[in-house]
C-alpha cells in the first residue's frame, strides 16, 4: 500500500494521501525520474482509488479480486496505453473514448493510464485534450513520464503533476539484486546510456566492452612501455566510434579510482564485479603512482574535446604515464 513510500518517496506521498482523502482533480502527471519504485507507488495508487477495502492490506488486499486482477491486467475498469512503436497514435485514444463512453461494469472510477505521454503525436495529443477538457467526474487520467520537459504544456496545464525524486544507487542495487553484475548496474545508472535498464544489463555486448577496457589496463601493466605497439589488439580494434573511445576512457578512470580506493580502504565503489582485477593492479601500484596515473588519464580525456586522432592520444596516454609516474 502507499504507507510502504512514506520515508522513501515522502513528498509525493502526501500529495497522494491529500489527493485521496480531499479528491483534487481528474488528471494526474507522474514525473518519474526513472524512479524504480515509480511503478509499484503508481499502482499502489490507483488501488486505493478503487478498491473498495481501500487497500489497506499491506501489497494486496485479503481476498480481494479487484487487487487481484489490477496485478494480472484484467480489472475492466483500468485501461493501459503504452507507445505503439515509437509514438502513442491517434486511434489508441479513439479507442480508450469508446471504452469509456459506454456504462462501467463495476466500481465507481475509471481509470485510464498512459505511459511515456511525451510520445503523443499531433494528433494523438489533440484527441487526448479533448478527453482532458471534457472530464467525467468518474474517469480518472494519469499520464506517466520520465522526461517531463518533452510533455506539451498544454498536457500539463491540464494535470496535477507527481514528481518521484530520484533513487540513489543504493536504492537501485537493493531493488536490483537479481542482477549478478553489480558493477554493470552501476555503470548503467552513472552513464545512462539510452537502453532501458533490463536491456542493458542483459547485453553480452556491455559485459564485453568492460571486459575489453580492463584487459588493455592489465595488457599495460605487464608490459607498460611497450603497450605502444599492443594498441591496436587492444584498444583501437574494440573501442572504433569517438563515442566508444570516450566511454573507454571514463572506464579507465573509474577503475583506476577504485585501484586507489582498494588500496587506501580495502574497498571498491564500483567494480565489485573485477575484484581480482583490481587487487592485481593494486599490488602494483602505490598511491602517489595511482593518483599520478589517474591525473594523466584525466588530461587524455580533456584532449577528445579537441578531435585529436584516437591513435596519437592513447600513445600519448602510455607515454605520458610512463614518463610522469613514479615507480611503484
Amino acid at each position: 500500500m502507499l504507507d510502504e513510500f512514506k520515508d522513501v518517496q515522502f513528498v509525493a506521498y502526501k500529495q497522494l494521501k491529500n489527493i485521496l482523502c480531499n479528491n483534487a482533480s481528474h488528471a494526474y502527471l507522474f514525473n518519474t525520474n526513472n524512479n524504480v519504485l515509480a511503478k509499484k507507488m503508481i499502482m499502489s495508487f490507483v488501488k486505493s482509488i478503487v478498491c473498495k477495502y481501500n487497500y489497506t492490506n499491506f501489497e494486496k488486499c485479503d481476498n480481494c479480486s479487484i487487487c487481484n486482477r489490477i496485478d494480472n491486467n484484467n480489472y475492466p475498469e483500468i485501461k493501459v496505453i503504452k507507445p505503439a512503436g515509437s509514438w502513442i497514435k491517434k486511434d489508441q485514444l479513439i479507442e480508450l473514448q469508446k471504452s469509456f463512453s459506454t456504462k462501467a461494469i463495476e466500481g465507481e472510477k475509471r481509470i485510464y493510464i498512459i505511459h511515456e505521454i511525451e510520445k503523443l503525436n499531433k494528433q494523438a495529443a489533440n484527441s487526448l485534450l479533448k478527453f482532458l477538457e471534457e472530464p467525467n467526474q468518474d474517469i480518472i487520467a494519469i499520464l506517466i513520464t520520465d522526461k517531463i520537459n518533452l510533455v506539451m504544456d498544454t498536457i500539463l496545464s491540464r494535470c496535477q503533476t507527481i514528481i518521484l525524486k530520484q533513487n540513489s544507487i543504493e536504492e537501485y542495487i537493493d531493488n536490483y539484486k537479481i542482477y549478478d553484475n553489480i558493477t554493470l548496474l552501476k555503470l548503467y545508472l552513472i552513464f545512462k546510456n539510452g537502453q532501458a535498464l533490463e536491456d542493458y544489463v542483459k547485453d553480452e555486448n556491455n559485459i564485453i566492452f568492460i571486459e575489453d577496457v580492463i584487459s588493455f589496463i592489465k595488457k599495460y601493466e605487464d608490459i607498460n612501455l611497450q603497450m605502444i605497439i599492443n594498441t591496436k589488439k587492444y584498444f583501437h580494434d574494440k573501442f572504433v566510434t569517438k563515442e566508444d573511445f570516450t566511454y573507454a576512457i571514463e572506464l579507465i578512470i573509474l577503475f583506476y579510482r577504485d585501484v586507489l580506493y582498494y588500496k587506501i580502504k580495502n574497498q571498491v565503489n564500483i567494480f565489485n564485479f573485477y575484484i581480482e582485477d583490481i587487487k592485481e593492479i593494486a599490488d602494483k601500484n602505490n598511491k602517489d603512482t595511482l593518483l599520478e596515473k589517474i591525473k594523466k588519464i584525466i588530461e587524455i580525456k580533456e584532449l577528445i574535446k579537441n578531435n585529436i586522432n584516437s591513435n596519437l592520444l592513447i600513445d600519448k596516454l602510455i607515454i605520458s604515464l610512463e614518463g610522469g609516474v613514479y615507480n611503484a
